[in-house]
C-alpha cells in the first residue's frame, strides 16, 4: 500500500520547526477511504496542528480523528467544507512534552465521487 507524506502546514506556536511530518496511510472502505494519521517528529513537542485537504464535495467522517492518541494527550479535528479541509489539533493538557518519534493520531473517513484507493 502506498503511503503519502504531507508536510505539516501549520505548527502550533509552542513548537519549533523540527522536521515534523504527517504520514497518511489510506485503506479502502465500502464508501470511500479511511486515512490513518500519524505524526513523526525529530524532537519533543508540546502540541501540534495540521490541515488535511479533501476533495471538494467530499463526505468526511471525523468521528475517529483523535481516537489513537495515547493516554495523557488530547485532540480534536474540524471539517471545514468552505476550504475543503480538516484541521487537527493535538496537545498535552498538563505541562510536559510529547516524545520525539512516531505518534498515532487517529483516522479520517473520506468519500468523494470518483475517489479510489490504490495498493
Amino acid at each position: 500500500m502506498r503511503k503519502f507524506l504531507v508536510l505539516l502546514l501549520a505548527v502550533a506556536p509552542a513548537i519549533s520547526w523540527a522536521g515534523e511530518m504527517v504520514v497518511l496511510t489510506p485503506a479502502a472502505e465500502k464508501s470511500g477511504a479511511r486515512i490513518a494519521l500519524d505524526l513523526v517528529a525529530e524532537k519533543p513537542y508540546a502540541g501540534f496542528e495540521f490541515v488535511v485537504n479533501v476533495p471538494a464535495g467530499a463526505k468526511v467522517d471525523t468521528s475517529r480523528c483523535a481516537s489513537d492518541l495515547p493516554k495523557g494527550l488530547d485532540g480534536a479535528c474540524m471539517y471545514r467544507p468552505e476550504s475543503n479541509s480538516v484541521k487537527f489539533v493535538v496537545f498535552m493538557p498538563a505541562a510536559g512534552e510529547m516524545p520525539a518519534g512516531r505518534l498515532a493520531v487517529g483516522s479520517l473517513g473520506i468519500a468523494a465521487k470518483g475517489m479510489n484507493v490504490a495498493d
